[in-house]
């Protein structure tokens, strides 16, 4: 009918203005836009200044940190803008006020947005959320439990409902428009949905070949069941972490392997990581995770590990724990002539700047090695 009236309406005084949703993909509506004597606008996405407009028509004041936070979330579209506004009144919230929770608003906003959505969309979304708010269509479909081609059918129309960024053709990925969107499907996703999604995404990236690091946050936040694959899973990325410098999230990952908890032929070698984890990020709890150590380890197992504490305790600028714990592993009874030199050149660092354990230092060196040669 369109296409009918088009043709024939080029010599009459009429103007025949016809409106679609974007990334329109219907072939009609392609054909008519292709017509002689059509013209064809792709409205922009609203401009911060545009929202801008928006905001303060309903608050005066608004700040520009408000008016960027809606922007943000908006992505360019104005009913979410709309909506925003809308929200706070009924939440009796004044935007316009110092310290207005926003954030209560945008969980508001969005979560009214997602009642209405199709299971199947919500459940691209939850999927999308899990994964950190973007992945590709193929790891969202194998999270979601859907196929490939319902994720790009569900992306187009989230893409329109302001919920994810347009689906990428060269890079064939999703994206949340804003965190607080993302935050907002976590927020209305039960906890054993939650867990599901998070157990099906480390499988899927376990298949794909992702790292460790990649794989943990999602058994991380899984239940504990015992499963030693896990264990070794955190394990790894405990030590991807440690060895990138964040001591902090290696110890947050040895934590939860614990809980697991690990089988009896790992549960001590987690425990020493943990230990020395704790020591890099001086946290004082690996004081407490070695006397656990000491009560499991026999001498020559113990000694290996007071050896890798003191050198970590002495990278992290703890210079009385180092040099208490590499002193006791030069006297340990395990500790041969070779043994006891490597640890005395740690010590030789905490002797430069410290006069007495310099002179034990070299009372011992005399031990081992002679006087003359010392």
């Amino acid at each position: 009918l369109l296409l009918y009236l088009t043709a024939r309406a080029g010599d009459l005084p009429v103007a025949l203005v016809i409106a679609t949703r974007p990334r329109a993909d219907d072939a009609p509506v392609t054909l008519l836009a292709s017509t002689a004597g059509v013209t064809h606008l792709d409205l922009r996405p609203l401009g911060p200044e545009s929202v801008g407009i928006l905001v303060r028509h309903d608050v005066p004041d608004a700040t520009d940190t408000l008016v960027g936070q809606i922007a943000g979330l908006a992505n360019g579209n104005p009913l979410v803008v709309e909506q925003v506004l809308a929200s706070a009144p009924r939440l009796g919230i004044d935007l316009g006020a110092a310290g207005a929770d926003l954030d209560a608003v945008l969980d508001a906003t969005v979560g009214r947005r997602l009642q209405g959505l199709d299971p199947s969309r919500r459940a691209v979304l939850d999927a999308l959320a899990v994964l950190g708010g973007g992945g590709t269509v193929d790891l969202v479909a194998a999270v979601a439990d859907a196929t490939a081609a319902d994720v790009r059918a569900s992306s187009r129309i989230l893409a329109d409902l302001a919920f994810t960024t347009p689906l990428s053709r060269t890079a064939d990925r999703l994206d949340f428009v804003h965190v607080a969107v993302r935050d907002a499907v976590l927020h209305t996703t039960d906890a054993g949905s939650t867990e599901l999604l998070h157990r099906r995404a480390a499988d899927a990236l376990g298949r794909s070949g992702a790292t460790a690091a990649e794989i943990a946050p999602h058994l991380a936040a899984a239940t504990p069941s015992g499963d030693d694959h896990v264990v070794q899973v955190l394990q790894g990325a405990a030590r991807q972490a440690l060895d990138g410098g964040d001591p902090m999230e290696a110890s947050r990952l040895l934590r939860r392997a614990r809980l697991e908890p690990p089988g009896p032929g790992r549960d001590r070698a987690v425990l020493a990581e943990l230990t020395q984890a704790s020591a890099a990020g001086g946290d004082p709890a690996w004081r407490h995770h070695l006397a656990d150590l000491r009560t499991t380890l026999d001498d020559a197992e113990l000694l290996p590990v007071l050896r890798r504490l003191g050198r970590t305790l002495l990278s992290a600028g703890d210079l009385p724990g180092a040099t208490k714990l590499l002193q006791e592993a030069v006297d340990h009874p395990a500790a041969d002539a070779e043994a006891r030199l490597g640890t005395l050149a740690m010590l030789g660092f905490a002797a430069r700047r410290d006069p007495v354990v310099r002179v034990e230092v070299e009372t011992a060196l005399a031990d081992v090695l002679g006087e003359e040669t010392t």
